[in-house]
């Protein structure tokens, strides 16, 4: 199956990437390559992890990978990894925008109403 990354997850990815290189700047590569691996892996089982309780309606599921959440949804042959969150931020105040793909593969974005829901 392909795996496709949202703008919104790749903007995650290089704000992850750009975090941990504050401290050390090789283990943000080599960690972001590992959140990547773990995401396109998601191919190969894309129902093997959950779906979040409350965005079933979404399909939006989730894949733990460290400190680190994976939120996807499966589009026909396609996996849209929609997030990539720090668990702390799931649970923080802020709201995060989730992205999905209609059938005609137009991204649209619906917001989250209660964070606590998603970790």
């Amino acid at each position: 199956m392909i795996v496709e990354f949202s703008d919104e997850a790749e903007s995650d990815l290089e704000q992850i990437a750009d975090y941990i290189a504050k401290d050390n700047p090789r283990h943000a590569l080599s960690f972001v390559q590992e959140l990547r691996s773990k995401c396109e892996r998601l191919g190969d089982t894309p129902k093997g992890f959950p779906l979040v309780p409350r965005y079933e309606q979404y399909g939006i599921r989730r894949r733990v990978h460290s400190r680190y959440l994976i939120f996807y949804r499966i589009e026909g042959e396609q996996i849209v990894i929609v997030h990539v969150l720090h668990g702390a931020m799931v649970s923080a105040t802020s709201i995060p925008r989730l992205s999905s793909v209609d059938g005609g593969g137009a991204v649209r974005c619906f917001r989250t109403s209660a964070l606590r829901a998603l970790a």
